[in-house]
């Protein structure tokens, strides 16, 4: 990724960060929400054991945590396990080449049972990679009454039964369900102890925005600080840019309104939007070597308080970074807003875009067949989805992980002694955080049903949930499918046309192009197939909206 589109995504990122404050005081952002027991509906579907003879299937899931040197060593697999009588025989992935291993293996026809997490290794249509017979199609085994939890929940979730199928009518693969909702995930945070101490409010209006960084600046020498969108972390999903662009009622790529697919460079309200961020990037307010940071570097730099005023960040990470900048900023303090508006009342459309099914999956793959084991690794997969097996998967082993205690709320034991015998480190070191330790006792991605609300997360985290959901994402655009030959003609427009936006926008930004020179970016954007990929777009929202 050049600098320039480096510097475009940070810039378009911190134009989320403007909001009304919080109606909650700052000394009281603090201590952990409460987890009660959930009741997902699709309860005792499953016959336990799955098979009356031991089973072993292969799975292919990449490893690159700290605290473990096998997926064995997760107490919610052995319990599995012993549930169900199938046990796991794991092919890990080279750590930083999991896309290249997750290709070859296919390519190869050197198949596991199952592919976890396929999502981020695969780019192509389902449809296709389930006709080559590499995915094994699921719905003869839905249809034969294989997977009733999946099921269940697809009969009375309308949104879940429309994102787990494809156009074809297809169930290619094992969806994520977030059922319990802590999203948005990602947003933009400010400094609380800077308004403070000069006497300022979370701006709200573009104009309180400017009156507020250029204070933090000019008093105290505070920058802003944003992340590349597609090295993950801190702001998530930038290459949606609901930030400055929503003001103006566009999105920075494609969006929808009421149906009709659009690109924001090619409608009124863009240009403006760039000139406002070529405004603020020749004033000094960000950070002039941000576009250089890496995810390690960036994290690095949040945690000193002397640099920035505001910043992006998952809501995984903002405990540490309040406990760490306190150390040397006793008084230092966050809290967490949305986007800038042209006037207090207006209503934006755009922010990151959740959904309850989220972007993981988990494959079966053809050699299930071939092994004769497809149904029952089908109804093994289906107790994922399950009452039992959300409770396993999303908190671990009752009365080795938790318990639920006399009030119905959920305790982590995880790091009581008596429990010690059951994990490889010692969980009760305290330089090791739950958010380290955790896969050693519940997962995280991966295709389940997940209370995604089971992490100790601050009230930090809550409070920023609450915040960031007051914008309402009606313009984003749903979890859509192209045809296979969708999927090749629409990346061959669409590559290099993100490319070029990119470094247009970043020249403008940085002072390199005027934005009045915006019209002729639009003709060149239609001379390389702009229309041809709204197009697409379209094709496949109005198929998905018909979906049944």
């Amino acid at each position: 990724m050049n600098k320039i589109a480096k510097i475009l995504c940070l810039v378009l990122s911190l134009m989320m960060v403007a909001s009304a404050a919080l109606a909650v005081e700052s000394s009281q952002i603090v201590g952990t929400a409460v987890i009660t027991r959930h009741d997902y509906g699709a309860r005792g579907l499953t016959q336990l054991p799955i098979v009356d003879e031991p089973l072993t299937i292969q799975v292919w899931k990449g490893l690159n945590e700290p605290v473990m040197t096998s997926w064995d060593q997760c107490i919610v697999y052995d319990e599995l396990e012993k549930r169900t009588g199938i046990h796991i025989d794991w092919v890990y992935p080279p750590v930083g080449s999991e896309r290249d291993n997750f290709n070859l293996r296919i390519a190869s026809n050197d198949l596991p049972h199952m592919f976890v997490e396929g999502r981020s290794q695969y780019a192509g249509s389902l449809d296709e990679i389930c006709d080559d017979e590499v995915f094994m199609d699921i719905t003869p085994y839905y249809e034969a009454g294989y997977t009733p939890n999946y099921k269940y929940l697809r009969d009375n979730h309308e949104d879940i039964r429309m994102d787990t199928i494809l156009d074809s009518g297809k169930l290619a693969v094992f969806w994520q369900f977030d059922y319990v909702g802590t999203s948005p995930w990602s947003g933009f945070w400010a400094r609380k102890d800077l308004m403070d101490k000069y006497g300022l409010e979370a701006p709200v209006t573009f104009e309180d925005w400017e009156n507020f960084i250029k204070t933090c600046y000019d008093e105290g020498g505070y920058k802003i600080l944003i992340q590349v969108g597609e090295n993950g972390g801190g702001g998530g999903d930038l290459d949606t840019c609901y930030y400055v662009f929503s003001a103006f009622d566009v999105g920075y790529y494609y969006y929808q309104v009421d149906g009709t697919v659009k690109y924001g460079a090619m409608e009124d309200g863009y240009q403006q939007a760039l000139e406002i961020l070529a405004k603020w990037y020749a004033n000094g307010w960000i950070d002039p070597d941000f576009a250089g940071y890496d995810w390690n570097t960036y994290t690095a730099r949040i945690a000193d308080p002397a640099n920035y005023s505001i910043f992006g960040m998952n809501y995984g990470e903002v405990g540490q970074t309040v406990t760490t900048s306190r150390l040397s900023v006793p008084e230092y303090d966050l809290i967490p807003i949305n986007g800038p508006k042209q006037t207090p009342d207006q209503e934006l459309h755009l922010r990151q875009y959740d959904f309850t099914t989220r972007a993981q999956w988990d494959a079966l793959t053809w050699r299930c067949v071939e092994d004769g084991i497809a149904e029952k690794v089908c109804q093994w997969k289906d107790y994922w989805y399950s009452q039992e097996g959300a409770e396993l998967f999303s908190y671990g082993v009752e009365g080795i992980s938790y318990i639920w205690n006399d009030k119905g709320e959920l305790e982590w034991v995880y790091d009581k002694p008596e429990n010690a015998q059951y994990f490889p480190i010692d969980m009760a070191d305290e330089t090791k955080d739950f958010w380290t330790v955790y896969p050693l006792f519940k997962l995280h991605n991966g295709g389940y049903l997940r209370d995604s609300g089971s992490y100790i997360m601050s009230d930090y985290v809550w409070a920023c949930i609450d915040e960031w959901a007051k914008v309402e994402p009606t313009y984003g655009i749903p979890m859509t499918s192209f045809t296979a030959e969708e999927a090749t003609d629409y990346a061959a427009l669409n590559t290099p046309i993100q490319s070029y936006l990119n470094e247009c926008v970043g020249k403008i930004i940085t002072g390199q192009m005027d934005a009045s020179e915006w019209p002729t970016v639009q003709q060149t954007l239609k001379d390389m197939g702009i229309e041809e990929c709204i197009a697409y777009q379209q094709a496949a929202l109005e198929r998905y909206n018909a979906r049944s």
